[in-house]
């Protein structure tokens, strides 16, 4: 587990990973030790977790329209 789990992940980083993952998914012959890290892995639960939080990141970009914050 992380230190610090709710210090947000630097935006380039993140973006560095996800380039990387695109990337990996081209690779046909790609099959890890681990499958928990195999590309069809990873992509279902990156889509778990986006059903997760796709009602609270609406509800969040709902408040921020009604209280006007464009942040």
């Amino acid at each position: 587990m992380a230190k610090d789990e709710s210090k947000r992940i630097n935006p380039s980083l993140l973006e560095a990973d996800k380039t990387s993952f695109a990337a990996l998914q081209s690779i046909t012959t790609y099959t890890p030790a681990n499958l928990t890290y195999a590309p069809a892995a990873i992509n279902a639960a990156r889509a778990a977790e986006a059903q997760r939080e796709g009602p609270a990141a609406a509800g969040l970009a709902r408040l921020t329209v009604e209280s006007g914050d464009s942040n």
